[in-house]
């Protein structure tokens, strides 16, 4: 990218364009490409809350939740499995 604005820029000097005209040459170039359609950015993780459910497979793993505290999953009393404040 680099080396095309250079070129761009050596380019309108060749030519005896003015420093505006070149400028505005460079800002139109240093835009982003369109993105694609149908493209999503990728989604935020969620932090857990105590209380939350979890799944087995997190059980003893300890985490950071929404509100900085630490929460560990663990077995509650129906075999669920939730987020608990450790």
């Amino acid at each position: 990218m680099k080396q095309f604005l250079r070129l761009v820029v050596a380019a309108g000097i060749t030519l005896g364009l003015s420093a505006g005209t070149v400028g505005v040459a460079t800002a139109a170039t240093t835009h982003a490409a369109p993105k694609a359609v149908g493209t999503k950015p990728p989604k935020p993780k969620k932090l857990p809350v105590a209380g939350q459910f979890c799944s087995k497979s997190k059980a003893g793993t300890t985490a950071i939740g929404k509100g900085g505290g630490t929460l560990t999953c663990r077995k509650s009393g129906k075999n669920r499995y939730r987020w608990v404040k450790a």
